[in-house]
C-alpha cells in the first residue's frame, strides 16, 4: 500500500514512490504505475516448513452485515463505557489516543459513502462494515482511506471540524509523512485522556482477543494491571478490559526470520482489505507493518519506504522473515514475506485473500526489485 504520492527517493538502485498495493491504484494525488494484472490460474501453495494452518477468517460481525446499524447498544456491539469526552476544548495540537478496537482514517470526511457508516459511530462495527461492500466499493476504498490504527494507539490532533478530527497517526510514519500519516476521523473514537502507564506491556498475538463484549485486534499494545489464572486485567482509554491470556505475549516477541514467518501464516486466507492494519484484513505493506511491530521493530507504514529500511539482501542470499519488494517502471508498489524454499507470503490485491505462492513463479516475479531483512 502507498500515500499515493509522487516524492521519489532511491532505494535497490531504482527510483521508487508510495504506490499502490495490488492492483488497487488510484491516482489521487499523483501518478502511479499499476502491477500487472493477476492470472486467474494461480494457486496458493502451502508452506512445506511450517505445519499448515485453516483460512483465517476476519473478526466476527454481529448478525446480518447488509443490516443497516441500530441505534440500540444491544444491536451495535460492546458499549465502550469509560469512553472519554473529546469535546473538552478545542485547541490543537494535542495529544489523544485511539480509543476504539480499530480506527479507520480517512483522506477527508466527505469521502465517507453510505456503506461506511457501521464504523463512524463511537463503536465503529468493523466487520459488519467489510461484509456490507462489494468488490467495487472495496477497490474504491483506495481514494477514500488512508490507514487504521488500534486501541491505545497515540494521534496528533492538528485540526477540529464538527464531529471529525484532523490527526496524524505518530507511529505510521514514511518519507511522504515523517510525523505519521496524516486524516480524517470520528472524534467520538478518540480520547484526550491519557493511557495508563504501561508497568508491564503486553501485545495481543492471536488475531482476536475477546475481552467481554469486545474483541482485539491482533497486534493491538496493552498495559497489564492485575492477573487471575486465565486472564489479565488491563487497562486501556477505552477502560478497563480482562484478555485471555492464551491471546496476549507479554513483552515483545523474540525476533527471527522464522518466528515471523510463523506469525504471518496466522492470517492464510484473510481477505485483503486496503490500508487494513487489523485482523479484520491487511494490504501488503499493513501485514508487514503489523507483524514486524510484534517484534518491537518498527517499520514505515508503506512498501516503498520499507524498501528503504534494513539491509539489502541479494537474491541467493534470501531468508525466512526478509521482505521482498516489487516494482513497475521503476516504482515500487508491493512487499511480501520470504517464507522459504522459494516461496512467499503474500497479501495480494482487493478481491484476493492472503496466501503463499512461488515467489519465482508468481505473476510479480518479472517485476522482483530486491529483498530486505531486518533481523540479524
Amino acid at each position: 500500500m502507498g500515500r499515493r504520492r509522487t516524492v521519489l527517493t532511491l532505494a535497490f538502485g531504482l527510483l521508487v514512490t508510495a504506490s499502490g498495493c495490488g492492483t488497487n491504484v488510484v491516482p489521487v494525488r499523483g501518478a502511479q504505475v499499476a502491477p500487472p494484472a493477476k492470472p486467474a490460474a494461480t494457486t496458493a501453495t502451502t508452506l512445506s516448513t511450517i505445519p499448515a494452518t485453516a483460512p483465517n477468517t476476519p473478526l466476527s460481525a454481529p448478525p446480518d452485515p447488509q443490516a443497516a446499524p441500530s441505534a440500540s447498544a444491544s444491536t451495535r456491539g460492546p458499549v465502550w463505557l469509560h469512553h472519554s469526552s473529546t469535546s473538552d476544548g478545542d485547541a490543537v495540537p494535542r495529544r489523544a489516543w485511539v480509543s476504539v478496537p480499530v480506527l479507520t482514517v480517512w483522506d477527508r470526511p466527505d469521502l465517507v459513502r453510505t456503506v461506511d457508516e457501521p464504523i463512524l459511530g463511537p463503536e465503529p462495527l468493523v466487520g459488519r462494515w467489510i461484509a456490507a461492500m462489494d468488490f467495487g466499493q472495496k477497490l474504491d476504498l483506495g481514494q477514500r482511506v488512508a490507514t487504521q490504527a488500534l486501541l491505545d494507539d497515540p494521534l496528533t490532533v492538528i485540526g477540529l471540524e464538527g464531529e471529525w478530527a484532523q490527526v496524524l497517526v505518530d507511529d505510521q510514519t514514511g518519507s511522504v509523512y515523517p510525523d505519521g500519516i496524516e486524516g480524517w476521523v470520528p472524534r467520538a473514537q478518540i480520547s484526550f485522556a491519557p493511557v495508563h502507564p504501561a508497568s508491564t506491556p503486553a501485545y495481543v498475538v492471536s488475531p482476536v482477543a475477546k475481552a467481554g463484549g469486545a474483541e482485539l485486534s491482533y497486534g493491538t499494545r496493552l498495559s497489564i494491571v492485575g492477573s487471575t489464572s486465565d486472564f489479565y486485567a488491563v487497562s486501556t482509554v477505552a477502560g478497563l478490559l480482562n484478555v485471555p491470556k492464551v491471546s496476549v505475549h507479554v513483552g515483545l516477541l523474540p525476533a527471527t526470520g522464522a518466528a515471523v514467518v510463523k506469525q504471518a501464516t496466522q492470517f492464510l486466507g484473510l481477505p485483503y482489505l486496503w490500508a487494513g492494519t487489523s485482523a479484520y484484513g491487511f494490504d501488503c505493506s499493513g501485514l508487514t507493518y503489523a507483524v514486524y511491530r510484534q517484534f518491537g521493530i518498527s517499520l514505515a507504514r508503506d512498501a516503498a519506504d520499507q524498501a528503504q529500511q534494513g539491509t539489502p539482501v541479494q537474491r541467493n542470499g534470501l531468508r525466512p522473515g526478509d521482505l521482498v519488494f516489487f516494482a513497475s517502471a521503476g516504482l515500487v508498489h508491493h512487499v511480501a514475506i520470504y517464507a522459504g524454499d522459494g516461496l512467499m507470503l503474500d497479501a495480494p490485491e482487493t478481491g484476493g485473500r492472503i496466501e503463499v505462492v512461488p515467489l519465482w513463479g508468481s505473476y510479480l516475479s518479472a517485476q522482483y526489485a530486491g529483498g530486505r531483512r531486518y533481523i540479524s
